[in-house]
């Protein structure tokens, strides 16, 4: 009897260090990253009937970033509806109406809830 209750613990023992490890996999690939080009597409749709974080922007030549997905061939970066998202997406209008060059930055750990990752940081020259 004590044979099979060592044997029960044992198992569920290895169910949860494989469900240890294979979330400690899923970070364990996530990185920051970054890449340069102009602006070519940035999108602000009305947040009542497209929800909240839905404003992107997509560079042209940037055709990775990690794990990011891309939309068009081109990475799709999310910004937030928050005051620093705000800043970024004015900041990219000024760099697309100049035609400036932008360097982006993300972390492919940090993406919204269908997988797009968010512009966490960006440089003009």
């Amino acid at each position: 009897m004590s044979s099979n209750k060592s044997r029960e613990r044992l198992t569920a023992y290895r169910r949860i260090a494989i469900a240890l490890l294979m979330a400690a996999a899923q970070w364990a690939y996530a990185a920051p990253h970054n890449a340069s080009g102009t602006v070519n597409l940035l999108n602000l749709p009305d947040g009542a009937s497209q929800g909240a974080n839905q404003s992107w922007v997509t560079v042209t030549g940037v055709t990775s970033l990690g794990s990011c997905p891309t939309n068009g061939g081109l990475v799709l970066l999310r910004m937030r509806d928050d005051v620093p998202g705000q800043k970024q997406f004015a900041t990219l209008l000024a760099a697309k109406v100049s035609g400036s060059n932008v360097a982006v930055f993300v972390d492919d750990a940090y993406v919204d809830p269908t997988g797009f990752c968010y512009l966490l940081f960006l440089q003009i020259s």
